[in-house]
């Protein structure tokens, strides 16, 4: 079984469901995504944001498969990282047996283009923060490890003395609140240092080659990596195009448009697919999950009274969830991996 995590966090998001998985007698892989932890950071430019495109994402993950001697798998996916899974079992059907992901919905193939500006004002307006992480603010006035550890601790929960938050699904990083507020009760002390350290590789937004002093400012080109994500919305558009074309170019014929693709036959995710939805996520909302039968028929919802990190809020609930889940459509099963 594979974990993949989403933004900001890293392999160790799933650390209260690693000892679950292993007690079920599973073999557990949790990476850090390109851009994170220890990995590489490629800047961009002179690299393209293909490289932190869900396309490279996934070919990453069926490499690492490969590397381990596996040929299928299970795949676990939170934030960003349910957005990659969702479409590694697009892009490869025959290697995911089974599916979990928590908080994020699934979205299936898009016929044109979507804007960012656009999807907010018009589609899904708790997405709204998003345009703040793609424009210049957040990675030129959260540069230095101290003022990381401030974010961070922000965007996990923390609060201030008269409740002053520091992070709206709506506005997104409210900086004049960062310096006052209280430690997260999501996270130990321990574990934001180790977040923190982190991150501080290559600024906010991923890694770099070598750690950073305590009040030190991150490279301002590789301060951008993880936020290359939020990026490569065009990206992942162009590679899913040119991956429906390929797969369907003897059937379509070369010349076949893409926007009369058949959004729901392409779309289709035949496995099944275990999705916890956290009902006070104030970004992944309960109305983007809606009509997901439609798309994933053999799908099993849950629910868990928690903010958007679900993992860490409610460990009980969703450990629970997947090993009851897991004990019946996988264990249950007669075929195994």
């Amino acid at each position: 079984m594979s974990k993949i995590h989403g933004w900001p966090d890293l392999s160790i998001g799933w650390r209260y469901q690693i000892n679950t998985l292993l007690d079920l007698d599973l073999r557990v892989v949790v990476p850090d995504m390109m851009g994170y932890g220890g990995t590489d950071a490629p800047k961009v430019p002179p690299e393209t944001l293909a490289l932190y495109g869900m396309k490279r994402a996934a070919d990453d993950i069926r490499e690492l498969a490969n590397q381990l001697g596996v040929h299928k798998i299970i795949l676990g996916g939170h934030d960003w990282g349910g957005a990659i899974v969702y479409r590694v079992c697009l892009y490869y059907p025959e290697f995911v047996t089974h599916l979990i992901t928590v908080t994020t919905p699934y979205l299936p193939l898009a016929k044109e283009y979507i804007p960012m500006e656009k999807l907010v004002n018009e589609r899904i307006p708790s997405f709204r923060y998003q345009l703040q992480l793609v424009g210049p603010d957040v990675e030129a006035k959260i540069q230095t490890r101290d003022q990381i550890k401030e974010f961070l601790n922000a965007v996990y929960g923390g609060k201030g003395p008269n409740g002053e938050i520091g992070f709206t699904a709506t506005d997104g990083v409210l900086f004049q609140n960062l310096s006052v507020l209280r430690p997260t009760p999501l996270v130990s002390a321990k574990e934001l240092d180790y977040y923190a350290d982190e991150f501080a590789r290559h600024g906010l937004h991923g890694p770099r080659k070598a750690a950073l002093p305590l009040t030190s400012v991150a490279n301002t080109q590789a301060n951008k990596h993880a936020v290359n994500w939020y990026r490569a919305m065009h990206q992942n558009f162009d590679d899913e195009k040119e991956w429906y074309v390929h797969a369907n170019c003897e059937k379509l014929g070369q010349n076949k448009l893409y926007s009369r693709l058949d959004s729901l036959t392409s779309s289709m995710i035949n496995i099944p697919v275990l999705f916890i939805r956290a009902t006070k996520d104030m970004a992944l909302v309960e109305s983007l999950s809606m009509g997901m039968e439609k798309y994933i028929p053999n799908l099993t919802r849950r629910v868990v009274k928690s903010s958007h990190w679900a993992l860490w809020q409610a460990p009980g609930q969703v450990n629970e969830y997947i090993k009851e889940w897991l004990d019946t459509v996988y264990f249950g099963a007669s075929s195994k991996i």
